[in-house]
């Protein structure tokens, strides 16, 4: 009689049934709508972004088969939210489109999906934004996306790179050297006698 239940009845209360993945509050399932994926990551609530992006995160890491047929709208979705103004938590698309690009690559390819050039440029516009905590999510999830890419990316994410290269060239070229540093207080202290111990040993040393 049981074993009948449970093949007519899976989801009778009492009975082991496949639970669904879920991101904190948020479940997973609701991702595998077409709709319901665009309404969430795409709704006016930043808090509902969030949770949308970080359960599309978490299908991707049940596996590339459970997130193939899903990944083609959730990219093309969170592709079209990480434009415009930075939002508390935005990071979050940030890491799930990563996941997906790195979990199932091949599910990205067009027509169906955005395609691998698409992820990296969104990812690399991302990197060149202002806000310091948002350009390190950036960063770090155009790391994880290029690590399951196929494709040969070099050439668009290049002047990110040597731009950052130039930039920290810069600042250290503008940065005086310690020696001068310490050469130039004590020339401003010369009038001032009492003031220039330790100035002779590590100046004029």
């Amino acid at each position: 009689m049981r074993r009948a239940l449970a093949h007519h009845h899976p989801q009778r209360p009492g009975l082991r049934t496949e639970q669904p993945v879920r991101a904190g509050n948020y479940s997973v399932t609701r991702l595998q709508s077409r709709s319901a994926a665009r309404a969430d990551l795409g709704a006016q609530q930043w808090g509902r972004k969030k949770a949308a992006a970080q359960a599309a995160a978490a299908l991707a890491k049940t596996g590339a088969d459970a997130l193939a047929p899903h990944a083609p709208a959730l990219a093309a979705a969170l592709l079209a939210e990480l434009p415009g103004r930075l939002w508390d938590g935005k990071e979050a698309l940030l890491d799930a489109l990563a996941a997906l690009a790195a979990a199932a690559p091949a599910a990205l390819a067009p027509p169906a999906g955005p395609g691998e050039a698409a992820v990296v440029a969104a990812l690399t516009a991302a990197a060149e934004r202002r806000k310091t905590a948002y350009v390190a999510a950036a960063l770090g999830a155009l790391e994880t996306a290029l690590g399951g890419l196929a494709g040969d990316h070099f050439g668009a994410v290049a002047p990110l790179l040597l731009g950052g290269v130039a930039r920290s060239t810069a600042a250290l070229s503008a940065a005086p050297a310690p020696a001068a540093d310490a050469q130039a207080r004590c020339a401003r202290r010369a009038a001032h006698p009492d003031t220039l111990n330790g100035c002779r040993s590590t100046a004029w040393a």
